[in-house]
Formats: structure tokens, C-alpha cells, sequence
């Protein structure tokens, strides 16, 4: 009798292990995931901007006429886990399985263009108009990463 409870504790010890390492495993998997992550988000029409979002950072440029170049504007240090949280719902929403191009027969268009890198995972994926023909988790990456720039850079102006 005795003996049979010592190999039911000792069961639920090792099942305990188990779990807490496997859990321990997930939670150091998951950090190092997006460590070399690139989130970069580009606005046409009148904006003509660029929002790159990397390891603890946000960078916002925009587009010069004269140098036909991009020109740093701001740039900001981001809490690491906001970043993860972000990628992780982006991943989870399915960003790697959206079509790379969304054509508009429109001629009055204001474009978006977001591009996702995570280790060997890279997609591209442009809408030729933002409001008409675009996914929403496009433009719920568009107003996530304005709202993480924290500058309120929102579409203000649209073509038409």
C-alpha cells in the first residue's frame, strides 16, 4: 500500500517536471522567435510614408520628391513584449497566407504596402487601394503600428 502511493506521488512529480519544462521550453522558443523580426508598413497617395518595426524599435521616414528617397523623421525605443504580442497576433491572424497583391479597377486610389519578415517566413503584400480592396488585418497593421509610433500619423488625407 505504502509502496503504491510513492509511485503515484512520484507520478505526478515527474508529470509536474514535465509540464513546467515544456512550459519553460514555449516561453524561451517564443522570445527568441522575433528576434530578427521586420515589420514594414508603406503609405502612398498623400502620405508616402514608412513605418519600420524591428527588435525594440519604430522608425518613421518620409518620402522626399527631390533626393527620390526616404528621410528619417522619428524614431522610438518600443517595450520588446508589446512588439512580440503584435507579431504573434499578426502570425495568428494569418499574414502568411494573404495574397501578395489586392488589384483595385479604381483609378482614384491611396495604396498600402506591408511587408513581414521572421526568419526564413517573408511575405509581401500590396493593395492598390487602402479603403476598397485591402484585408483587414492589413489595415488593423496599418492603425496598430500609427498608434505604436504614438505620433497620431492616422490617414488624414485621401484621393478623390
Amino acid at each position: 500500500m505504502i509502496y503504491h502511493r510513492k509511485q503515484v506521488t512520484m507520478k505526478k512529480v515527474i508529470l509536474i517536471i514535465l509540464v513546467l519544462t515544456i512550459s519553460c521550453k514555449e516561453n524561451n522558443s517564443q522570445k527568441e522567435i522575433f528576434k530578427n523580426a521586420e515589420l514594414i508598413v508603406e503609405r502612398g497617395a498623400f502620405h508616402f510614408d514608412r513605418f519600420v518595426l524591428n527588435n525594440n524599435e519604430i522608425t518613421f521616414l518620409e518620402f522626399e520628391d527631390n533626393t527620390n528617397d526616404y528621410k528619417l523623421v522619428d524614431k522610438k525605443k518600443i517595450d520588446k513584449q508589446l512588439i512580440q504580442d503584435f507579431f504573434n497576433k499578426i502570425i495568428k491572424e494569418g499574414i502568411f497566407q494573404l495574397n501578395t497583391n489586392y488589384k483595385c479597377s479604381n483609378s482614384c486610389s491611396s495604396s498600402l504596402r506591408v511587408r513581414f519578415v521572421n526568419g526564413n517566413n517573408k511575405i509581401d503584400i500590396s493593395c492598390q487601394d487602402w479603403q476598397k480592396n485591402c484585408p483587414k488585418l492589413l489595415k488593423f497593421i496599418e492603425l496598430e503600428i500609427v498608434k505604436l509610433q504614438g505620433e497620431k500619423r492616422f490617414r488624414s488625407k485621401l484621393p478623390g
